[in-house]
């Protein structure tokens, strides 16, 4: 049994190593993602990854957040999950923001 365990453990682990997120890889277009994020009412925020024209991604939101957000850079997002059939998974957003082009990690971009 314990044998067992170990398997499982270790083929998890080989799949979170293989899983794109994992690596910190982009998020496709159009993924669906939740965020949390200061600035904004507490909770989670569905929407929509998107490249904004100055090249930072953006999750897009579904609805429109307290101060009139629509939308949200990875730098300004404190948690991001992204929709994995019924449920969802954790994205290292922290991880994402670090690989946006250098002005998209300064100033305020939300």
């Amino acid at each position: 049994m314990n044998t067992v365990r170990h398997l499982v453990v270790f083929v998890a682990a080989a799949a979170a190593i293989a899983s794109p997120v994992a690596r910190s890889a982009t998020l496709p277009k159009d993924t669906v993602v939740r965020i949390q994020a200061s600035g904004i009412e507490p909770g989670w925020h569905q929407g929509r990854i998107g490249v904004a024209k100055n090249g930072c991604t953006m999750v897009y939101l579904d609805m429109k957040a307290r101060g009139g957000y629509t939308s949200v850079s990875l730098k300004g997002a404190s948690q991001m999950q992204r929709k994995d059939g019924a449920g969802w998974v954790d994205v290292p957003v922290r991880d994402l923001a670090k690989q946006e082009p250098k002005p998209c990690q300064e100033g305020d971009n939300d």
